[in-house]
Order: structure tokens, then sequence, then C-alpha cells
């Protein structure tokens, strides 16, 4: 029985059409499987980013409330510079930072409000006021863990009261370490 040519010739380009078509389809469900890694990736970095964002925002909310209660703390009642302008040291608060938002602890110190920093959306971000009122220093640190795995993000801010002026001068910029950890 001998094969009919035409028959062949009519066949092979229905097969070639399939086998194109199945490789298009396949090479799309491949790229749209990587799009889809991507845009996932992409919005987790974005939202370790607008989470840090908050870090940056109550830093300098706290850095300016503490230069803020430093120029009314300088006058002492008879209306002369007073030594101590800072505010007292504050503890890390909240105790622990974690991956979760938290609520600002009920117990915190009133000072915080007084500085500058409250939430009723909660907390990332753990902070600290480090006051050494004898040497004029006061420091800012800032404390994350966004993504839980215990390594911790910091944002430290220095400064230096000058009793004389009862300004503070503030390093530039923070020193950060591990910004979206």
């Amino acid at each position: 029985m001998a094969s009919d040519p035409q028959r062949e010739r009519k066949a092979s380009p229905l097969v070639l059409t399939l086998v194109v078509l199945a490789g298009f389809g396949g090479v799309c469900l491949v790229c749209g499987g990587a799009l889809a890694a991507l845009s996932v990736s992409s919005f987790q970095r974005f939202e370790q980013q607008s989470r840090a964002a908050e870090a940056d925002m109550n830093l300098r909310a706290l850095r300016e409330g503490i230069t803020i209660y430093a120029m009314q703390e300088a006058l002492d009642s008879s209306g002369a510079f007073a030594t101590h302008g800072l505010p007292p040291s504050l503890p890390l608060t909240p105790s622990t930072p974690g991956a979760q938002r938290q609520t600002w602890p009920t117990s915190a110190d009133p000072l915080w409000r007084e500085l500058g920093l409250y939430t009723d959306d909660g907390v990332y971000y753990a902070y600290e006021v480090v006051s050494d009122r004898a040497a004029g220093t006061i420091t800012i640190r800032v404390v994350g863990d966004l993504d839980g795995d215990g390594t911790r993000s910091e944002r430290v801010l220095h400064g230096r009261y000058d009793a004389a002026f009862a300004t503070i001068t503030w390093d530039a910029s923070p020193t950060v370490t591990d910004p979206l950890e």
C-alpha cells in the first residue's frame, strides 16, 4: 500500500502549527510564571520599604520633639538657661520589635507622646532615647525586625546639647544598619 503524497503534505502544516502553538504556549507559561514571581518579590520589597518608612518618619518626629523639649526646658524659674534641657532616657518601647505591627503599650511613658511619638495604629519598630545630661549628649535609637528572622535593623541618631544656647546639634543623618531587616 503506497502512501498518498497529498495527504502527507496536508498533515505536515497542521502538525507544524500544533507544535509551534504548543511551544509558544509553553514559553508563555514560563514567562508568565517568571513575571508572577518577580511581581510577588517586588510587592514584598515594596511592603518592607513602606514599613521602613515608619522608622524614618518617627525618627524625624522624635528629633524635632526632643529639640523643642530642650528649648522649652532650658529656662529655669528665674528665666536663666538651665543646664538640663535634655529629656530623660526612655527605654526601648515596645520592648521587642517584630514582623507584625504592635500596639503602642498603654504603660509607655507619657513623655513619648510629648516628644512626638504616639500612634493608635501600632508600630513595627521599637524606639529608645538615651540621654546623658552630664555629658550633654542624646541618642535616638530605632530597632526593627521586619521579616521576623531575628536579625535587627537599626537607625541611630546622635545629638549634642549646647546649654549656652539651649540647642541640640544633630548628626546630619542617622547611622543605618540593615534598613529592610
